[in-house]
């Protein structure tokens, strides 16, 4: 069970909640329970029976999709004020999880019962709108993510990657880098080399430094032309 300040900060972050009737949020109350996630660790796997849904007030999680041998690629994350689409396709459709979640950084969410959840679906026509609105962005997000995997090389999408990055020092593993990209730690690595022979990207252990982000970007629009 939540208290009450806890469901302030809810409303704060998730403004739709400020909708709800008294009564329903009283039921929020009863039904609900605030979970700390440390960052690596795992929100859900794959298969799983959903039961709970999250509403994420700080942190971040990412949704990935794994093979059976390991590798894995990032579907989307999501931020402080999103929900989880996933999540909520498993709840609607009494289905398990079809990929699996883990926080980036330590994370806090306040965890709806199913029971709210599909109330709030059915009664509040604002909750409504910011689910199937989200599915649709989503829906958006993976087809570019589709077709970056299906048309456009690895080396093109990687280049892609690092010049996308905000800062110039990438604070990344290889293998974090292939999880990302769908990929595995030896290709990136073997990548990662030829773009520091280019002079475009500098590496350290766990560290990559952006020297020449124009010649990634141009790079990274070559190999989608092609």
């Amino acid at each position: 069970m939540i208290d009450s300040k806890m469901l302030e900060t809810a409303v704060a972050t998730f403004p739709v909640l400020s909708e709800t009737s008294p009564e329903e949020r009283q039921s929020l109350l009863r039904s609900s329970k605030v979970v700390r996630v440390a960052g690596g660790d795992n929100l859900f796997k794959q298969g799983e029976v959903c039961r709970l849904f999250p509403l994420l007030l700080g942190g971040c999680i990412r949704v990935y999709r794994e093979d059976p041998h390991g590798r894995q690629i990032t579907l989307y994350d999501v931020t402080p004020g999103e929900i989880c689409v996933l999540s909520s396709a498993a709840l609607l459709a009494g289905s398990p999880y079809s990929a699996s979640a883990c926080a980036r950084a330590d994370t806090v969410l306040i965890a709806l019962g199913s029971g709210v959840f599909q109330r709030l679906i059915e009664t509040s026509g604002s909750w409504r709108q910011l689910v199937f609105g989200l599915y649709a962005e989503r829906f958006c997000d993976l087809t570019l993510l589709v077709d970056e995997i299906a048309f456009r090389s690895l080396s093109g999408r990687l280049a892609g990657f690092l010049a996308g990055t905000p800062r110039e020092v990438l604070s990344a593993t290889h293998q974090q880098m292939a999880d990302e990209l769908g990929s595995v730690r030896v290709i990136i690595t073997r990548l990662l080399g030829r773009f520091e022979e280019q002079g475009w990207i500098a590496l350290e252990r766990g560290l990559v430094t952006i020297c020449n982000r124009k010649a990634l970007l141009e790079f990274a629009a070559q190999q989608e032309a092609l």
